[in-house]
């Protein structure tokens, strides 16, 4: 589950974060860049490795969850199991290829299916409804059923893993500040860059939701000049929304402009969105965590 890879990823993440304020040094630089997506680990990799070393050295969720499968079943490759991914972006097939993804002779992933090819393989949008009504159905009392159906105290900008607002709220409840339940985003450039402050008592720590290569660029463009304003930054390769409009993303036939593919991902986003009334938690209050250690 999405809350599973947020809580592992975002984690390890924020000790990052913590160290580099804490004591600023060269193996420690800021800002520090969530290194969630492939598209961007790729482009600076070949285009402005001068910022590799400010990428988060947390692995992605995919990779968490593939690589702590393997670890914990000893048998796994002899009983001949898959790990198979499902994304929202062709470049995650990509990061399932890397060398540091595999032991020498095993990937941790075995296939990586965008949401179209998962859609694809079900058999179509009708069937894919025909399973949800049956698994409504099916649906049974499950001890944990409370959790399940409660909402992550992420509100906004959650549709790309929410590292921006678990870590501003994580560091938030490390110095006892209250946070609303709607970060307060301003606008800056364009709709895919986005800022907010937190204030600490010794210092202000600023975020940034940069998204699509434009703002990628701006970025990487910064650190090399040296004033790049932020400590923590969520960089995503696809624009309009991140990886809720990924290129592996399920569109609608009748897309034909930008305008519609805008009306596709905030109705999309609003899936990520915590109700006033909704029973609310915190990814490590899931009563799973234990299932990953």
């Amino acid at each position: 589950s999405r809350t599973k890879y947020r809580f592992v990823s975002s984690i390890h993440g924020n000790k990052d974060i913590e160290a580099g304020l804490a004591q600023p040094r060269p193996n420690n630089p800021l800002p520090m860049l969530c290194g969630e997506c492939p598209g961007v680990v790729c482009f600076l990799e070949k285009n402005a490795p001068h910022v590799l070393p400010y990428l988060a050295s947390a692995k992605s969720g995919m990779a968490v969850h593939a690589f702590m499968n393997n670890t914990r079943n000893d048998n796994y490759q002899e009983q001949n199991n898959k790990f198979v991914a499902v994304a929202p972006c062709a470049d995650k097939k990509l990061e399932a290829a890397r060398r540091d993804l595999s032991d020498g002779e095993n990937f941790d992933i075995d296939l990586v299916l965008t949401t179209s090819q998962l859609l694809e393989a079900l058999g179509g949008l009708e069937k894919l409804r025909c399973y949800g009504e049956k698994d409504n159905d099916n649906r049974n009392g499950d001890s944990n059923d409370d959790f399940l159906h409660s909402a992550p105290v992420s509100q906004n900008h959650a549709g790309s893993g929410a590292y921006l607002e678990y870590t501003y709220r994580f560091i938030a409840a490390k110095y006892g500040i209250m946070v609303p339940s709607a970060l307060p985003y301003e606008r800056v450039r364009n709709d895919d860059f986005y800022q907010v402050a937190l204030t600490l008592p010794e210092k202000t720590i600023r975020f940034s939701r940069a998204y699509g290569f434009r703002n990628v660029q701006k970025i990487a463009n910064s650190i090399k000049r040296g004033d790049c304003p932020y400590h923590f930054v969520e960089i995503m390769a696809c624009p309009s929304g991140g990886c809720l409009n990924g290129g592996g993303q399920i569109i609608s036939e009748d897309e034909r402009s930008r305008y519609d593919i805008k009306r596709r991902v905030e109705r999309v986003s609003s899936v990520f969105h915590t109700p006033t009334n909704s029973i609310q938690h915190l990814p490590e209050d899931d009563p799973n965590r234990n299932l990953l250690y």
